[in-house]
This record gives structure tokens, sequence and C-alpha cells, in this order.
């Protein structure tokens, strides 16, 4: 019986850097759905979620050599998947709606009754519609904060900012996706 600890992420990025070009599969396997689930949010369709964290990967590849040791390597390619989906949103133009993540199956699972699966299915999109009216930067901290759970002090990490502008930021994202859900709800009366 093997009783081996898995590996450290920074032995795993020592190995890699060192020209032990498979383990790097392992980072992947460990972070594969977070990158999957956080692309999907910003994209919102599966297929484009696929590509924007496969690509990632390769980015976070061939950047080991620009890892710090002691950071989280979990927030850095956090932020390497960020920044691929925006840019896939940029090259393709395409400013629809923002898709928190693909929960269909989860809310049929959990739901009663199929009422109460169409108003679940009406409240998330009515969400989604009001976040995509927000600019990246409000967009950006909700899903962090508010849909994937990152604490304050990981998302000032990831997104460089101090701790303080990241809760300023967030206060008046919060503001603005209120006024905008007033907005989105009254149209839809």
């Amino acid at each position: 019986m093997n009783n081996k600890a898995p590996l450290a992420d920074e032995e795993i990025i020592k190995r890699c850097q060192q020209g032990e070009k498979d383990a790097y599969r392992l980072l992947v396997e460990r972070y594969k759905r977070m990158a999957y689930a956080v692309a999907l949010a910003i994209l919102g369709s599966p297929d484009d979620a696929l590509d924007a964290s496969e690509e990632a990967f390769v980015k976070a590849y061939y950047a080991l050599s620009s890892f710090k040791p002691g950071e989280s390597f979990g927030a850095w390619l956090h932020r390497i998947v960020v920044n691929t989906a925006i840019s896939e949103l940029r090259r393709r133009k395409r400013r629809k709606s923002v898709y928190i993540l693909d929960l269909k199956d989860e809310l049929r699972a959990k739901s009663r009754s199929p009422e109460e699966a169409l108003y679940s299915s009406e409240v998330k999109e009515k969400l989604e519609e009001g976040l995509s009216m927000l600019d990246e930067k409000k967009r950006e901290i909700i899903i962090l904060r508010d849909i994937e759970g990152f604490s304050y002090r990981e998302i000032a990490e990831l997104l460089k900012i101090p701790l303080g502008t990241v809760m300023s930021r967030l206060h008046e994202a919060r503001k603005e996706l209120k006024r905008v859900m007033e907005k989105v709800l009254r149209r839809s009366k």
C-alpha cells in the first residue's frame, strides 16, 4: 500500500523548473476543475471555457519561471485563467451575458417542483443579465468574492491591489449591481 503524501504545489513547480515536464500534469489534475469553473463563469460557454482553461494551463506552464516561491499557485493560476477568458471575450467581441456557472442540472436536482425550477432558472437569467451590464472590474470582483468565495486578502493578491481597494471596489460593485438589478426586474414585469 502506497501511503505517500501528495506533493506540494511548490515541489511540483520546482520539478517542472528543473526540466521534469511530466510533473506539470499533477498541477493540471489538481486545478483543472477550478480553471474550468472560472472560465465558464466568465465566458458562459462550456466549449469556450474548456478552450480558455486549457490555454491558461499552457500559458502558466511557460510562465513557471516567473512563479514566486511562497505564492499560492492556485491564486496565480486563477489570475491567468481570468485574464485568458477576458482576452477571449475581447477577441471575439462578444459582450453577451456573463454566465455564473452552469447550474441547470444542479437546480433541477435541488428543486422540489417544476415551478421552483422555473423560478430558479428565471432568477439565474436575471442575475446573469445584471452582471453582464457591469464593467469588467466590478463584474470580476463580484465573481471572485460572491461566487468564487475568495477572501478579501486572496482577491487583493490576485488583482495586485490593496486590501482597502478590494473592499471599496466590492462595495461599489454591489451597489451598482443592486441598481442594475432593479432596472432589469422592472423591465421584466
